[in-house]
């Protein structure tokens, strides 16, 4: 007799992951938007249509706020001599 065994798959624990490890990628200072880089965004959005949507609006916010905080002017450069 042959059993059929089924693995139930939760979406949003793998998204959360995926949007985890994309997240520490900024951290470790990669360009995300690079698009010779894949992010786990990306492979998840095309393993599962279903999140697709949800996965890649994700990666053009966590781009967005990775280009802004590129974007700003650091303090650093203001030296006041006395």
């Amino acid at each position: 007799m042959t059993q059929l065994i089924t693995k139930i798959i939760n979406l949003q624990d793998l998204f959360l992951k995926a949007k985890y490890e994309t997240v520490n990628m900024i951290e470790q200072e990669m360009d995300i938007s690079d698009p010779s880089l894949v992010t786990p965004l990306e492979v998840l959005a095309n393993d599962y249509q279903e999140i697709a949507q949800l996965c890649n609006q994700t990666l053009i916010d966590l781009i967005q706020q990775q280009q802004s905080v590129l974007n700003e002017e650091p303090m650093t450069d203001f030296i006041n001599e006395f």
